[in-house]
């Protein structure tokens, strides 16, 4: 049977924010309540988080940058750039949350488990190298690639399908031939025109960007098509040792933020459409927890993604 560990911690939630800020504790409290009432996912081993290495932390971020973001959470500053409130304890969280993804993908590399699940707040596929945007301070699956690297891995695919770019992961990776960054998003939403067809890449890794804008009102009847025509021939080129995914559902047509239709319909295919991925390749999966607003399509798409990669085996 196939093995999924999920990270939880309740120290996530204590990263304020802001009063009446949409990415609140209340998502995680939701998705976890969720997660709870499935019984499908009881068999899941769970786990709580553990602080990142900062070697590694240092590797995807500037020195300058973390130092800058830990004074800020210590000052109880507000950043604007990633127009978030922040507090000390913003800084625990962001630290447990990348280091819940390096010990998920380790985890995955050592044999431990199959498939990892991390719900860390504050988010993390905004985050540039020096730069604090979006909500996010660490970029947690650029962590985890990095993680990946570290330990031998040779090819480390990203898929994100967040409403919103994935403008932190291109960047990290831009120039990094060992990281295939794919990125469906809604059309110039945020950051403002990001994550263009053009954007393909630097000159050390041309060819391993691959972005897809999305229109409003798109749905799940552009699915099919994107993994047949898009996504599944650059993997086969590619090969990874290991599939990792910036699960944002703030895609749901249920989502404030956003102007797509995808509903739990589509997020249990493009689950299902990665673990064929994972099967071809022979490569485990890491799943990090990025976007998401509406609380009740947040946990309803989370348990559908989840219940999925279970039943997979089955």
């Amino acid at each position: 049977m196939k093995r999924l560990r999920i990270y939880q911690d309740k120290r996530f939630r204590e990263h304020p924010a802001g009063e009446g800020h949409v990415e609140s504790a209340e998502r995680l409290k939701i998705v976890e309540a969720a997660i709870d009432n499935s019984a499908i996912l009881h068999d899941a081993e769970f786990s709580d988080a553990v602080f990142v290495d900062p070697k590694l932390l240092r590797k995807v971020h500037t020195a300058e940058y973390l130092e800058s973001i830990e004074q800020q959470c210590n000052d109880n500053s507000t950043i604007l750039t990633a127009e978030i409130i922040v507090a000390p304890k913003s800084w625990q969280a962001a630290l447990l949350g990348a280091g819940a993804c390096a010990d998920a993908v380790n985890s995955v590399l050592s044999n431990e488990i199959d498939y990892a699940f991390i719900a860390p707040r504050p988010p993390g596929h905004h985050a540039e190298s020096n730069q604090a945007l979006g909500f996010c301070l660490i970029n947690n699956v650029a962590v985890t690639a990095m993680a990946a690297l570290e330990s031998g891995v040779k090819r480390v695919a990203i898929l994100d399908w967040d409403l919103h770019h994935g403008n932190g992961t291109q960047e990290i990776f831009w120039n990094e031939p060992r990281v295939l960054f794919m990125s469906m998003h809604q059309r110039n939403l945020y950051p403002a025109f990001s994550g263009n067809e053009r954007e393909t890449g630097g000159p050390e890794a041309p060819g391993k960007t691959l972005n897809l804008p999305l229109e409003p009102g798109t749905g799940n009847e552009v699915l099919s098509d994107i993994f047949r025509q898009n996504l599944t021939p650059e993997l086969e080129k590619f090969k990874p040792e290991l599939i990792l995914i910036s699960a944002g559902f703030d895609g749901h047509r249920e989502d404030p933020l956003g102007r797509l239709l995808f509903t739990e319909d589509g997020f249990e295919f493009m689950t299902k459409e990665i673990l064929q991925w994972s099967k071809k390749f022979g490569c485990g999966i890491v799943s990090v927890l990025e976007g998401g607003y509406g609380l009740k399509s947040l946990a309803d798409s989370t348990v559908v993604h989840l219940e999925t990669i279970v039943r997979s085996d089955s």
